[in-house]
């Protein structure tokens, strides 16, 4: 009886292929988690450095900032935008418009954030002369550590 060669992978060539490639997915899936949350982290500081910007056109052209004594969300509700009388839900057509559109915090919340940290918290505690914007970083993100932060006239705390 002549010796037939079989062609094709055994069971065992199988399972450690499968093996492998499960291991592959399951570093992509960590490696793009990750990278997601870095890139809400940067997209946090860059809409705080522009808010900041905004800020400074807005004190310039009126001699302050626009007044909120205790914490108004940014980006929600009546201060989605940043126009010539200060935030608004919308400006008025032919206003002069600060940021036509202030962003909201980028969700979901990361690291040891909660909800409420989670946001863009703007105050003016000394009156016009001053402004505050409370927001939270899930990793270190350049030089900012991870954890609450604070944006004044005077940068990032």
């Amino acid at each position: 009886m002549p010796c037939r060669q079989q062609s094709g992978f055994s069971l065992i060539e199988l399972l450690v292929i499968i093996a492998i490639v499960a291991a592959i997915a399951v570093f992509c899936v960590v490696s793009v988690d990750d990278a997601r949350r870095q890139s809400r982290d940067l997209k946090r500081v860059a809409d705080v450095r522009q808010l900041q910007m905004s800020l400074e056109l807005f004190n310039d052209d009126h001699n302050g900032y626009p007044t909120e004594v205790s914490p108004v969300v940014l980006g929600d509700g009546n201060f989605r935008a940043l126009c010539a009388g200060g935030f608004k839900a919308a400006c008025s057509p032919g206003e002069l418009v600060g940021q036509g559109i202030v962003p909201r915090a980028p969700q979901p919340v990361d690291g040891n954030c909660t909800h409420e940290a989670n946001e863009y918290l703007y105050q003016t505690p000394g009156g016009k002369t001053e402004f505050r914007i409370t927001f939270c970083l899930g990793k270190r993100t350049g030089e900012l550590a991870p954890g609450l932060h604070i944006a004044t006239p005077s940068g990032i705390k």
